[in-house]
Parts: C-alpha cells; sequence; structure tokens
C-alpha cells in the first residue's frame, strides 16, 4: 500500500526534478522550460483504485485460505521440479 501511495509522488517528484537538468527548452524551442503538467486527479484515481483493490484482495484471500495449512499455502510457490516422492530431496 505504501508503493501504491509514494510510487506516483515519487514519480512526479522525479518529473519535476529532471525537467530543469535536461533543458526541454532547447528540444522545443521554447524560451522557457516548459512547465510539468501532472494530472493530479489521474494519480488520486490509480491510488484509490489500488488501496481499494488491495482492501478487496486481502479479506477474500483470507477467507479462502482460513482452514488451509500455513505449510500448504507457503509451499505453493515453491519448487514444482520435484514428484511427490521428492518431497523431502532436493
Amino acid at each position: 500500500m505504501v508503493a501504491a501511495c509514494c510510487g506516483p509522488l515519487l514519480g512526479a517528484l522525479l518529473a519535476h526534478l529532471t525537467l530543469g537538468p535536461l533543458e526541454l527548452r532547447l528540444l522545443t524551442g521554447q524560451a522557457a522550460d516548459p512547465a510539468a503538467v501532472l494530472p493530479w486527479w489521474l494519480l488520486g484515481l490509480v491510488g484509490v483504485a489500488l488501496l481499494a483493490t488491495a482492501a478487496v484482495v486481502v479479506p477474500v484471500e483470507s477467507a479462502l485460505r482460513r482452514r488451509d495449512r500455513l505449510s500448504e499455502v507457503l509451499r505453493v510457490g515453491g519448487i514444482t521440479t520435484l514428484g511427490e516422492g521428492d518431497v523431502g530431496r532436493r
């Protein structure tokens, strides 16, 4: 959730910091550097959508995995090349 909130803000900060050193006025032919135009409402909307998705996914996954043993849940993403008889060996 921190990444969802801080990511767009960090991107906007980096865009603001790099506009000066890039000297975009040379590329655009303007007398001054162009101003950064950021759609703040869109950044807020993306942040809210990510937070809402996390708020829905976490309780659903928690309810689905409630009866599973922790060792089974953690093993789901493990090594898949071993057969069932090879569980203890590598």
